[in-house]
């Protein structure tokens, strides 16, 4: 099969990408068997090896469940945030107490 005939893997579903990188991640055919039977090429087929290796790792990883009470980002609020109307100070200054207030238990 010549290299122009082959649909690249933004050619081709979610669901058949999941399904090449499945049948490759078996191991039951040789990479360049499974890539010429669904028209594209073998990096392809190790691009989908690669992501849904990720994915996997990601799934099973169980250090991730650990981290649900890490910070992931802080968010400044200032005063002409506030004065623009952008929420109402005191709900605002009470999610702020009660933030506060939690991470001083965690911290005991």
């Amino acid at each position: 099969m010549t290299q122009n005939t082959r649909s690249g893997v933004g050619r081709l579903s979610d669901d058949k990408r999941k399904a090449i990188a499945l049948q490759a991640l078996t191991r039951t055919e040789p990479i360049s068997v499974l890539a010429e039977r669904n028209g594209v090429s073998r990096p392809t087929v190790y691009r989908q090896i690669g992501t849904a290796s990720v994915a996997l790792d990601e799934a099973f990883d169980t250090t991730r469940a650990a981290d649900a009470d890490q910070v992931l980002f802080m968010l400044p609020v200032t005063r002409q945030w506030l004065d623009q109307g952008r929420g109402s100070k005191s709900a605002i200054f009470a999610l702020h107490r009660r933030a506060e207030a939690a991470c001083v238990r965690k911290q005991e």
